[in-house]
């Protein structure tokens, strides 16, 4: 075994006492032995780092790291550094994966020499599993389609945006198998989630700016939990809006440094307007925090700034399903009070 490539499966951990177990024992049990787990214990309060020493004693192949709370980001950049292995997956701590998954996913990546393997996913909640499917089949990119896959990362354009929801279904760490040597030569890393509107979709520009090959498996190993309260996608953040503008200031710089920026324009513009999506759900999930006219008002200021005025005057409407048009119409013509509402709609539905 010890002539086999590594795998480093970094895992941050903050508070997640209830599902930890679940996602540590997903790693030990993994039919490809030859991995090791960095635990990032970052500043949990209920338990979690005691779990997390519980396991290093039981295994030598657990790495934990006590830090003061950094954020996912921190605590993702904090596990890279401590790696030994030949190639990186991450994975939240509050999710888990197939027992199969790092071995099917290494032999994927030596046999077609790829930089990335990447797969499909489940979305765990209380009462049901939702697959979520990427591709029907698998899927070998490199040459012209990498150059596609890239743009596909950025954002959406044409028949894509029918179904807005799938912006970052592409954009995610967790259901990749990276190699190490990739992350390192590209200088990727994480900037701090206090700071942009979705660290993911940054660390995979960045990554995929220099991925030659990647393959795709239809394979759902990866189970993601809807279900925990105290998830980072489930909180309200009065800076949300300001993160989304760093972050689209990011991009931007990042394509235009690189000589991206022509063949990623649309993609571009195509991922701010949809953005609004998530702005806009991030205001309405504020609760008694904020009055119904200061949610209004909030809605307002994002259609307002010339980013966005911008983006959604060039986002077109004739791929979109009926609910989407209308709400992007709202958007376009500024109708603050439509676009809440809608908004609220779409959040009973999701």
């Amino acid at each position: 075994m010890c002539d086999l490539p590594k795998i480093s499966i970094i895992v941050p951990v903050f508070n997640v006492a209830p599902f930890l177990n679940q996602c540590v024992d997903s790693l030990l049990t993994q039919s490809f032995s030859n991995v090791e787990v960095i635990l990032i214990n970052d500043g949990s309060t209920d338990g979690s780092g005691n779990i997390c020493d519980e396991y290093a004693q039981k295994d030598p192949r657990i790495c934990v790291i006590h830090q003061q709370n950094t954020g996912l980001s921190g605590a993702r950049n904090e596990g890279l550094v401590h790696t030994t292995g030949d190639y990186v997956l991450y994975l939240d701590s509050d999710d888990w994966i197939e027992q199969d998954t790092c071995e099917i996913a290494l032999k994927a990546a030596l046999e077609y020499n790829a930089d990335v393997v990447l797969w499909a996913s489940v979305k765990e909640y209380v009462d049901r599993s939702v697959k979520v499917t990427v591709f029907p089949k698998k899927n070998i990119f490199e040459g012209k389609s990498m150059k596609l896959f890239y743009r596909r990362i950025v954002g959406l354009v044409g028949s894509e945006l029918k179904d807005p929801t799938k912006t970052d279904a592409l954009s995610c760490v967790w259901g990749k198998l990276y190699r190490k040597d990739l992350i390192i030569n590209s200088r990727a890393h994480f900037y701090d989630t206090k700071e942009v509107g979705s660290e993911d979709a940054l660390f995979n520009i960045q990554v995929f700016g220099v991925v030659k090959k990647a393959v795709y498996l239809p394979y759902h190993f990866n189970h993601y939990r809807q279900n925990n309260p105290g998830s980072l996608t489930r909180n309200y953040k009065p800076t949300y809006f300001k993160c989304y503008l760093n972050f689209f200031q990011i991009i931007q710089s990042f394509l235009e440094e690189k000589g991206l920026m022509n063949e990623n324009k649309i993609a571009l513009n195509n991922r701010i307007a949809l953005s609004v999506i998530n702005n806009f759900l991030n205001i309405t999930s504020s609760g008694n925090a904020v009055s119904l006219v200061g949610k209004i008002s909030l809605i307002k200021t994002v259609l307002n700034h010339r980013l966005y005025r911008t983006a959604l005057k060039n986002l077109p409407l004739n791929e979109f399903p009926i609910h989407w048009k209308v709400f992007f119409l709202c958007c376009k013509i500024q109708f603050a009070l439509g676009a809440y509402l809608l908004t609220i709609i779409m959040k009973k539905f999701r």
